[in-house]
């Protein structure tokens, strides 16, 4: 009987020790493609901006004093891209190691998501409308108990995203509305979570890159319906972002 017993034990404990090296084995596999990712970013994302912007400054340096005004314009706006999205990229990356690590403060307060929403339309209006998109809103934004600072950087992030994968002509809209948070106790008011959606008429996408976007190791970075570059991180870090303040990022489209 003691010997039994004392089999039965040690069967146990290797099938925990197998499930352990499966928990293991999953995580590693995890860590190695976000490294990979990382090293796919800094070889390939980070390379393409700095060679339009060494290319285009040595043009400059070398022929400014022959080169028509037309052209030191159409340089200075290629130069000025390519450092907007080295610093995006650079941004976001940043963030991405910060929560890793980590070293990012939870701060939650209650605050208006229309001071947050306010301040992207003020930010990426102007870059709707350049390229003919109307960004509007509807509903009515209530406040919401979460980390503000977080909260904007998501917003902003797919906005940014929308804008991005909308035509010219197209229109963006940030909906705004409550859901009850479970049921309630009996006798008692409903709890309720505050919904931002942003709805685009942009090209979409088909229930397998929906399904793949909040991955990683899914490298689906494509560029926007005006060439505009992607790196791969907004997204996920969107969803990271979401969760920590005890929420869903969840996503609908067709193509």
């Amino acid at each position: 009987q003691d010997e039994r017993e004392r089999a039965e034990a040690i069967n146990i404990q290797y099938v925990e020790l197998a499930e352990d090296y499966a928990l293991a084995k999953d995580e590693l596999e995890k860590l190695n493609q976000e490294k990979n990712k990382f090293f796919s970013i800094i070889a390939h994302d980070l390379r393409s901006p700095f060679t339009a912007l060494l290319g285009f400054t040595s043009l400059l340096e070398q022929r400014a004093d022959i080169l028509p005004a037309e052209n030191i314009k159409d340089y200075a706006q290629t130069i000025n891209e390519s450092a907007t999205r080295v610093f995006k990229l650079l941004e976001n990356l940043l963030e991405w190691a910060l929560l890793q690590m980590d070293r990012i403060k939870y701060q939650p307060q209650l605050f208006a998501l229309q001071k947050i929403t306010d301040k992207t339309l003020e930010i990426l209006g102007p870059v709707a409308a350049d390229k003919g998109i109307a960004l509007t809103e509807s509903g009515e934004a209530h406040q919401a108990f979460a980390d503000p600072q977080m909260i904007d950087t998501v917003i902003r992030n797919l906005v940014s995203n929308a804008i991005k994968f909308t035509p010219r002509g197209g229109t963006i809209t940030i909906k705004y509305a409550t859901i009850p948070d479970g049921p309630a106790p009996d006798g008692q008011a409903p709890d309720h979570r505050a919904q931002v959606s942003i709805c685009d008429t942009g090209v979409g996408m088909d229930l397998k890159t929906a399904d793949a976007i909040f991955h990683l190791s899914s490298n689906l970075t494509t560029n926007g319906t005006d060439g505009e570059k992607g790196t791969g991180l907004g997204l996920l870090l969107c969803k990271e972002l979401v969760e920590r303040n005890q929420g869903r990022l969840t996503v609908e489209s067709e193509p």
